[in-house]
Order: C-alpha cells, then sequence, then structure tokens
C-alpha cells in the first residue's frame, strides 16, 4: 500500500472549491484498496489537530494568532465586531500586496517556510511515497517543493487548480516585470515535480510553457474532476418546498463579477414568480445585500443564508428543481460546482455576460441546460426562462450520459496521472 501525502488548504472543505476537487480524487483512491492517504492542512479555529475522517488521516498545523481569529469572525460574520474583523483582514491582505512587492507573487514567506516545516516533520514520522501539491496559494506548492529538496526518493506531483502564469496580474505593478516574476517563481516551485497537472482551461500556460520541452513534457492537462456519482444517502434538510420550483444558486456572490440581480429580474418578471422558492446560499456581503434588494417585491419565496455543512448542501441540491450558476468574468476560472450540478442530471440554468464565459462550454454540451446571455433584453431573457419552465422542468437524464459527456471530469482521470509516475521504475 502506498503512503500519500496531500498538502492542501483544509479538510473538510472550509469554502474552497479546490479542496472538494481535492476531496473526491482522496475518496475514488480509498476506494481501489492501494492508498494511505495523510492530509496536511491549516488548523481552522474549533478543529483538532489531528483527526481521522472517513478513512482520511488529517493532520493540521496553526497558521497564526491573527488567522484563528479572523477564522472565528468569517464564521460570526453577522456580527458587527467580527465583520469589522473580516473587512479588517483584506486591509491586511492589501498591506501584505505592497510590502511584498519586491518578492512578489509570494504574498506569505512566513506561512510557506511553516508549511514546509510540517511537511517535512511529518515525513520523518511517516515515509510517504508520494506527496501531492495543490495550488491553493504558493505555500502548499513550496511545502511539496521542500519536501521533494529534502527527500529525493518521493514522488512529487503539483495540482494546479488555479492558474500562476495564466492568472490576473497585479495592476498595481508594471505588466512585464508582474508576469517576468511570476514565470521564474512558477518554474522554481514546480522544477522538480515528476509530474504537473494543469486544467485544460488554463491557455496560457501551454502558452508559457511549451517551448521548454524538459518542463513541458511533465505537465499532464485534465478537467475539474467533479462527475460523481450523486450519494443517495442524504441527510434531511428543511430549506426546499414541496408545491414549489426551487431553485438553488450556491456560491460566491461578489460585486461586479457576479452580480445577482438580473437573474433575479428575470425569474420575478416571469409568469412563474409566485411558484418559486429561491435559494441562495452563498458568501460575499456586497453580492448579499444586492439580491436582498432586488428581491424586495418579489412575489414568491426566497431565502438568501450563509453558508451550511457540505452534506446538507448537497440534500438541498438534490431536492432542488432547478440548479442556477451566475457566470462570472474569467474565462479561464471554471467554478467546480458546476460538475457537481452536471452529476444531479437536473436542469440547469446559467447566466453569462462574456462570449467566452468559463462555464458556458460546458452547458451548451448538456441537454438540460439553459444559457442566458443577461447583455440582451429583459423581456427576451424572460422569455427564454419561462419556455425552459415549461419544457424542461420535469426533465431527466443518466448520470452515465453525463459521464460520457465530459470524459476528462472524472477523478480517475487523475488517479491515471499518479500511477505513471511509479510505472517509471
Amino acid at each position: 500500500m502506498k503512503k500519500v501525502l496531500f498538502i492542501i488548504q483544509s479538510y473538510p472543505s472550509n469554502r474552497s472549491a479546490n479542496v472538494l476537487c481535492d476531496e473526491k480524487i482522496m475518496k475514488e483512491m480509498l476506494k481501489t484498496g492501494e492508498y494511505e492517504i495523510h492530509c496536511l492542512v491549516y488548523r481552522f479555529h474549533g478543529q483538532q489537530t489531528y483527526e481521522e475522517i472517513n478513512g482520511l488521516k488529517i493532520h493540521r498545523f496553526r497558521r497564526s494568532k491573527w488567522w484563528d481569529l479572523y477564522t472565528y469572525a468569517r464564521d460570526h460574520e453577522s456580527k458587527t465586531f467580527y465583520k469589522c474583523i473580516v473587512k479588517l483582514n483584506r486591509i491586511y491582505m492589501r498591506f501584505r500586496q505592497l510590502v511584498c512587492i519586491p518578492i512578489y507573487p509570494n504574498y506569505e514567506p512566513v506561512l510557506a517556510r511553516l508549511a514546509a516545516k510540517e511537511a517535512i516533520e511529518l515525513h520523518k514520522k511517516e515515509n510517504f511515497d508520494l506527496v501531492i501539491a495543490e495550488h491553493s496559494g504558493r505555500d502548499t506548492l513550496f511545502g511539496g517543493m521542500k519536501l521533494k529538496e529534502f527527500a529525493p526518493n518521493i514522488k512529487l506531483i503539483s495540482i494546479l487548480w488555479d492558474p500562476i502564469s495564466g492568472r490576473d496580474l497585479a495592476k498595481y505593478l508594471p505588466t512585464k516585470y508582474a508576469q517576468q516574476k511570476i514565470v521564474v517563481d512558477e518554474l522554481k516551485l514546480l522544477g522538480n515535480s515528476d509530474r504537473i497537472i494543469c486544467l485544460a482551461s488554463n491557455r496560457k500556460f501551454q502558452e508559457i510553457h511549451s517551448s521548454n520541452k524538459p518542463f513541458y513534457n511533465n505537465i499532464r492537462f485534465l478537467d475539474i474532476p467533479g462527475i460523481i456519482a450523486p450519494n443517495e444517502n442524504r441527510v434531511t434538510e428543511n430549506y426546499t418546498k414541496k408545491g414549489k420550483i426551487n431553485i438553488l444558486y450556491s456560491g460566491i456572490l461578489s460585486l461586479p463579477d457576479r452580480d445577482p440581480s438580473i437573474i433575479i429580474d428575470i425569474i420575478k418578471n416571469s409568469r412563474f414568480s409566485s411558484q418559486i422558492n429561491l435559494l441562495f446560499f452563498s458568501a460575499g456581503i456586497d453580492g448579499i445585500e444586492k439580491a436582498k434588494k432586488s428581491l424586495r417585491d418579489f412575489n414568491g419565496d426566497y431565502l438568501i443564508h450563509p453558508y451550511v455543512p457540505k452534506n446538507v448542501l448537497d440534500s438541498i441540491a438534490a431536492n432542488s428543481d432547478i440548479l442556477l450558476n451566475i457566470g462570472g468574468p474569467n474565462p479561464r476560472m471554471v467554478p467546480s460546482k458546476i460538475f457537481e450540478y452536471l452529476s444531479l442530471c437536473k436542469p440547469i440554468i446559467s447566466s453569462y455576460y462574456i462570449d467566452n464565459e468559463s462555464s458556458k462550454g460546458y452547458f451548451e454540451s448538456y441537454p438540460l441546460a439553459l444559457c442566458i446571455d443577461i447583455r440582451k433584453p429583459l423581456g427576451e431573457c424572460v422569455a427564454q426562462f419561462e419556455s425552459f419552465i415549461e419544457n424542461r422542468l420535469n426533465d431527466t437524464f443518466e448520470f452515465e450520459s453525463v459521464r460520457k459527456l465530459y470524459p476528462l471530469n472524472t477523478p480517475q482521470k487523475f488517479i491515471e496521472v499518479f500511477e505513471e509516475v511509479f510505472e517509471k521504475e
């Protein structure tokens, strides 16, 4: 049995779509019976330093006292004092960015070294065969790089859930300088990896590194591993309503990127509005306030609620009639939740306001999806919505058909790459 270490942000997921991707892969690995899986993660407030969860061995380390306070405040954001702490953390983040301009894009040098130290100490105790470091911030990749330097025989796979060189550059720095610094840092962080997994949507990464053959030959382009069979063991939830058309949105609402007001206007101006129960399980203070304002004259039912545990949200999604996605401005950032939506084989509505919106291509392949261009007149959008309700509301799709539509979006594809590094021996 191979011993594997994942260096990731958190476990269980604490508002991290990246961790949900990791979790799907880890669970699929456990099913094979060939892996013992450990996770090295940050400790959020109230969490144990070590625990086993569903066969995964979770090791947590403390970032800082400020992190303890911030993570507590983030879970109690409805209270004014803690809301101020969350806002203060944003100011602190901007301050760090300015101070760290000479070492850009490294905003957390102390944390990066702490992650590396914890990874090395854990390896001394456990003697891992494989380490998988994700890009949840530079520190997790740095931990994997340093562990490989300490133990050259260990296999290292780096996963770029979020782009490095393909991401938006810091606006407060000259473009050429920022791009140069990022590419140099990227090569340093990934240079000793046995394999690098990059999302196929990150075209910029391919353009930058295609001429660097030794480096490029270690890259595997996959996609978000979100297509998995839905869990039938659902917990009780009291948010969906019988006799109503339950429409669920889960995720961040942020202005101006993901403004909920236009899709709300479409729904509330339709002739089905009184039959609808609209559910938002979201974070994002500005977006939530905009949603509340837009829903004041809505004659259907609605709920705006903070995040709930993942198993509860999964049950809400499974009991909903329609799943809602609000498209963003970055064509390279594909939300992992869209594959959870697709796996449920339900009708999906997705809005977009750029032609190459990241989710649009996936939904256009799915027979039960409606993509609404919210740049069009409101009346036209409302007509599309009403037609979709009339013709698709009760339609169903088979999971096996979904899996065939999106073959690169399964956890098994990642495990195949993991096995590659051992086949070289």
